[in-house]
């Protein structure tokens, strides 16, 4: 299972090495640094949070390791934040690791009393009662999904669903993707490790993706440990379901 996981992080590390893809929440990204003290960036793992994130940061504090981990919740619950105290915006990765550091970084922005000083990015939320305040005003909240075609530049984004929603609308285009290249798109999806690789690579690591939700992550989230045979049929169940009506 450790094999698998580190297998796949390493692979998608090496790919997402190469040169940046913008993201369309950039744009919110941009926007929100420059109105409030912190940002977060929530959404599943390897959706491209800390890459994007980097963009942004001019300087990193990646949590990484049970040393850190204690290192940091000592610091945190005697009041010492001085390792907040770094070139802004500070990107702090997987900070739902440490959960006092929360209310470290709202702390610091009503101190501070600045814009784009954080950005915190993360897989997972705290267990309840870990986080004492909602951050309402001083950090904001975007959410970070895989990649979209469009993103990925598969799509001309010739048709919008923004705007087909918010004008008058107009669904005329045409698509440069044959029907295998858009199966093979779905089938792979929008993991940024994946794009512009091997159909037979990317199947390969969502496939491996999915075991690592079912055989730990989907366990970690609360500490309730799960059957993953059970989970994975559930998650079979959803497959068949997908744009159908089902209990």
């Amino acid at each position: 299972m450790i094999f698998y996981q580190q297998y796949i992080l390493g692979m998608l590390s090496f790919v997402m090495a190469k040169e940046y893809m913008r993201r369309v929440l950039d744009a919110y990204i941009e926007e929100h640094l420059e109105s409030m003290g912190a940002l977060l960036i929530e959404g599943t793992k390897w959706s491209g949070k800390t890459r994007t994130a980097k963009q942004f940061a001019k300087s990193v504090l990646p949590i990484t390791n049970e040393n850190q981990i204690k290192a940091l919740t000592h610091m945190v619950e005697s009041g010492s934040f001085g390792f907040l105290d770094r070139e802004p915006p500070l990107l702090i990765d997987e900070w739902q690791e440490v959960p006092g550091i929360w209310d470290a970084v709202r702390f610091k922005v009503d101190d501070r009393g600045e814009g784009g000083q954080f950005i915190l990015t993360g897989s997972s939320v705290p267990s309840e009662g870990a986080v004492r305040h909602s951050g309402a005003g001083r950090i904001a909240k975007v959410t970070m999904r895989p990649m979209s075609l469009f993103e990925s530049k598969e799509s001309n984004g010739q048709v919008s669903l923004r705007e087909l929603f918010e004008s008058e609308p107009n669904a005329d285009g045409f698509s440069e993707l044959t029907l295998e290249g858009i199966t093979q798109a779905i089938a792979r999806g929008g993991w940024p490790g994946s794009i512009g690789g091997r159909s037979d690579k990317a199947a390969w690591t969502v496939s491996r993706y999915l075991r690592a939700v079912i055989d730990s992550d989907v366990s970690r989230v609360d500490g309730v440990q799960r059957d993953a045979v059970t989970v994975r049929r559930i998650v079979e169940s959803i497959a068949r379901n997908v744009s159908t009506f089902a209990s």
